[in-house]
């Protein structure tokens, strides 16, 4: 063996487990035994009541030395509780017929139902308990065997150092689920031996004595001493009253078929413990309701049945009570179960299924509240259940929500720390803290080199680069450092400008940007040159295709849009490259006008180090603006498809949208607005969108303006003098007309609205092939463009 004192300290681990375990066990018992005891205490109070209410008034009937009435009256007493007591009083006081068997069957009897009774609820008890056994050893049993399959499968040596080391540790999986399965299968065994041993006392009781008992049937003496009992002492006292009968034999005869009939079907299968248990509360209560409808009742027979009556029907209702809560626990198990399987199979998330079951448990521990009954401790219980589960679920609501808005509240700080930054008091006392820590550090680094000058000089040198990084980090300025760092980085360019580095670096420069100005004004050229080619292609593509659509104005408008869409497309690529060539350019010189303004304001003495970047920046400030103008202009000449004109896209009255070039006229948005002037302006806009601008007569100028004004001086109603009676005719006229035109468009509109049906027809005389060969036909023949 690898280790034999971990071996060791195993075993002693599990002998003091073992003597634990025992004692713990032997607690157990002896608590039981307790418990029994004072169980058996608490049933024998009925008997010692009566053993010694029976003793007192015997006493009472024995003692000459009293008065006869009370002797009497002790005896009818006596009587009424043990009616199998004939004894009698003589007038001189002599106690005659003095049978004390009765007395002793009596007592005898009252225990044993008292003992019957106990014996019944402890097999009701046991039944509870052994089907809950019988559950756990089947749990146990499958769970050892799903374990032991598994191991199987996946080869596991049994006989191995490992597994037997394991099992002497008391670790291995299979050897512990083996033994809580025999634990479960000991406990089912005693507690099947033990119902047994009820079910025999039970049994023996009910058939040889047909459940004839004083204190069970109500019956408080009313016994039957004609019964057979199992010594001949008791025999030969009850053969002596075999002349009496038992008024309630009926009602035990019926209750004795009833149990027996119920015991089988439970013992067969026919019922579960639940219907069984049902079924033996119903018989008791109808047994004690069967005895109280007797007539022959004493009162205190009646008195004591009812009390039994009472006692079966609070037993019947708290066994329904506890199947119901049964119930109820069996469809919350089985509700947890089947979303368990949801989850399980991805049919639920995470979320729905936590949601799920928190409303699962908190509507069982509600519906627990109500089914119980009130002033009980179940009740008491589910009350509190049910109050914890709601509180802790407000809490963890409440603790979500508060982890919600904590959430927000860093995505906010998140968003104002990337978007917005840190404030300036903010950076200052981040940088003071940092700075602070650094400086620490800086005095320990120093104290730790001791004399070594080297060494320190290494660590001021990094410790002011770590303090500039830190000030510009949270963009805090140092004075003094920056002044420095401006003068040397002046210097520094001065020197490399003098050096033959940067005089070659100067000369190439300039010597790039004097040859960028010729091979730009080359591109230039082959840029125009690439237009022109692109505009007469395009002029002579749609040249042909409005040739073609000669007598389809629509078409023709369409075609003279499209080819400007086209050309205006076309100068504006080329203007595109035009101005990057443009920008190009203005860059490069831009940066050599940098260069030499840094480094003819550097050799100014003390200034320098401050007038050079302020003559840099002036100088890329200046480039900036002449792109900017560059940019402006190739904006400018975007727009420059107008040049052939038309309509501008709506917009504000001042809102730009292109430019006006030499030699054209512009209409306002005010005359646009004008009726009359909108209609010249329209005509004149198709007949330069068409093509047709030469076609333009004084006719037609005329009727686009005479025709609106008509219309409007229709639509207005006259004013100042009445007009006259040939003016009232005309007017009268020229409505009826309006009417019967407004007529003629609404039928038009109606029809419009309608669905058209038509037959078209491909080929024969009147098919779409031969219009369209006669069409083209008179095409050819029409006469040429120069004589229309």
């Amino acid at each position: 063996m690898k280790n034999p004192l971990a071996i060791v300290a195993a075993l002693v681990g599990a002998v003091v487990t073992a003597i634990y375990e025992y004692m713990e066990a032997e607690k157990e018992a002896q608590a039981r035994i307790e418990e029994e005891r004072k169980q058996q205490r608490e049933l024998m109070k009925d008997y010692d009541v009566a053993q010694k209410k029976i003793k007192k008034l015997t006493e009472i009937i024995n003692d000459n030395t009293r008065e006869l009435d009370e002797r009497k009256t002790a005896l009818d007493t006596l009587k009424e509780i043990v009616p199998g007591y004939h004894a009698d009083l003589t007038k001189e006081g002599e106690l005659i017929n003095n049978n004390t068997d009765a007395l002793d069957d009596y007592l005898a009897k009252l225990k044993e139902s008292i003992l019957l009774k106990a014996n019944r609820e402890k097999l009701e008890k046991a039944y509870v308990e052994l089907s809950e056994l019988e559950d756990v050893e089947n749990e146990k049993h499958k769970n050892y065997n799903d374990i032991r399959s598994t191991n199987t499968l996946q080869g596991y040596n049994r006989n191995g150092f490992i597994a037997k080391l394991m099992r002497t540790l008391g670790m291995e999986s299979e050897d512990n689920a083996k033994k809580e399965f025999e634990d479960a299968e000991k406990k089912t065994r005693e507690k099947r031996t033990e119902v047994h041993a009820l079910e025999k006392k039970v049994g023996v009781n009910l058939l040889d004595q047909g459940s004839e008992t004083p204190q069970e049937d109500g019956n408080n003496g009313n016994s039957d001493n004609n019964n057979h009992h199992t010594t001949s002492s008791t025999s030969s006292k009850s053969s002596k009253n075999s002349k009496s009968e038992d008024k309630f034999k009926a009602e035990k005869e019926w209750r004795q078929k009833e149990e027996a009939l119920n015991r089988i079907a439970y013992a067969t299968g026919e019922k579960d413990y639940e219907a069984y248990t049902q079924r033996i509360d119903e018989i008791a209560v109808d047994f004690y309701k069967k005895q109280l409808e007797r007539t022959d009742l004493s009162e205190l027979e009646r008195l004591s049945i009812m009390a039994d009556a009472a006692e079966a029907k609070k037993k019947q209702t708290e066994h329904a009570n506890a199947a119901t809560i049964a119930e109820e626990k069996a469809g919350y198990d089985e509700m947890v179960a089947y979303h368990k399987q949801c989850y399980i199979d991805g049919e639920l998330d995470a979320t729905t299924y936590q949601e799920t079951m928190q409303q699962l448990e908190l509507a069982h521990l509600k519906r627990m509240t109500e089914i119980t009954v009130a002033g009980t401790k179940e009740r008491a219980a589910a009350v509190t259940a049910y109050q914890d589960k709601v509180l802790k679920d407000q809490q963890e609501k409440q603790k979500k929500a508060e982890d919600e808005a904590k959430k927000h509240q860093e995505q906010l700080k998140k968003i104002r720390e990337d978007v917005f930054g840190n404030s300036a008091a903010e950076n200052k006392a981040a940088y003071d803290v940092a700075l602070a820590n650094l400086t620490a550090v800086f005095n320990a680094e120093l104290d730790a080199a001791g004399d070594n000058a080297k060494e320190k000089l290494r660590i001021e040198k990094a410790f002011q680069d770590a303090k500039l990084a830190l000030a510009k980090q949270y963009n805090q300025e140092i004075q003094g450092e920056n002044s420095n760092l401006l003068e040397r980085m002046a210097e520094s360019f001065t020197d490399w400008m003098d050096s033959e580095g940067g005089k070659a670096v100067t000369q190439s420069f300039d010597l790039v940007v004097s040859q960028m100005g010729s091979i730009f004004s080359g591109l230039s050229s082959l840029i125009q040159a690439e237009l022109e080619i692109q505009t007469a292609a395009i002029e002579k593509r749609y040249d042909k295709e409005i040739s073609r659509a000669e007598g389809n104005s629509y078409k023709v408008a369409q075609l003279e849009k499209n080819k400007e869409k086209d050309i205006a497309k076309a100068k504006n690529e080329a203007n595109r490259k035009m101005f990057a060539m443009q920008v190009i350019q203005a860059v490069a010189q831009t940066a050599q006008n940098a260069l030499a303004a840094y480094g003819s304001a550097a050799a100014i003495p003390l200034v320098g180090h401050i007038m050079a970047p302020i003559a840099a920046a002036m100088a890329v400030a200046a480039g900036a603006i002449q792109i900017a103008a560059i940019k402006k202009q190739q904006e400018a000449s975007n727009a420059q498809g107008y040049a052939e004109g038309g309509f501008t896209p709506k917009g504000g009255k001042y809102e730009e949208v292109g430019v006006v070039h030499a030699g054209e006229w512009v209409a306002s948005q005010k005359l646009l607005a004008n009726p009359q002037a909108r209609a010249v302006v329209n005509m004149l806009d198709f007949a330069q969108r068409t093509n047709t601008i030469g076609s333009i007569r004084s006719a037609d100028v005329s009727r686009s303006i005479s025709a609106p004004m008509a219309i409007a001086n229709l639509q207005t109603p006259a004013s100042g003098p009445a007009a006259s009676p040939q003016i009232g005719s005309s007017r009268a006229q020229t409505d009826a007309v309006i009417t019967e035109l407004s007529a003629v468009i609404y039928d038009l509109k109606q029809r419009l609205n309608e669905p058209f049906v038509t037959v078209n027809t491909v080929t024969g005389d009147a098919g779409i092939k031969k219009a369209q060969d006669e069409y083209e036909q008179l095409m050819k023949n029409k006469s040429p463009k120069s004589r229309r």
